[in-house]
């Protein structure tokens, strides 16, 4: 386990509100979008952090997502990302996503990303 970890900080938010497009067959907000909004948010995150997505490997170490509850159309959609780093060179990101409910949010989703960067000179690949 890491002996030192730094402060954690918030990164990134992302709203959106559910429409039609987004429901599934129980007329909920998909998994597929779920998944699609943490991946980008994680993205959003990486870059912000090191300023690129351009590395040999970003290596997964761990993943998971708890989905808990469930936002419906029309709904206000919000997710956040929280950065911790640790001495090892272990990043790790969390993600919560609620709906908004008037005043009142709602946590639908609760998730984590934990993953570590090989940099180096990146392999550049030609289809010629």
């Amino acid at each position: 386990m890491d002996n030192k970890q730094n402060k954690t900080r918030h990164l990134m938010a992302n709203s959106f509100i559910v429409n039609d497009e987004n429901l599934d067959h129980e007329s909920a907000l998909s998994v597929c979008k779920i998944l699609n909004a943490i991946t980008s948010l994680n993205d959003e995150a990486i870059i912000k952090l090191f300023g690129t997505l351009d590395f040999n490997k970003i290596i997964l170490k761990h993943f998971n997502i708890d989905i808990i509850g469930k936002a419906f159309l029309n709904d206000m959609v919000h997710f956040y990302s929280y950065a911790t780093a640790y001495d090892s060179g272990r990043i790790e990101i969390q993600v919560q996503g609620e709906k908004q409910k008037g005043k009142k949010r709602i946590p639908i989703v609760n998730g984590s990303f934990v993953f570590t960067i090989k940099q180096g000179i990146v392999i550049q690949y030609s289809l010629s």
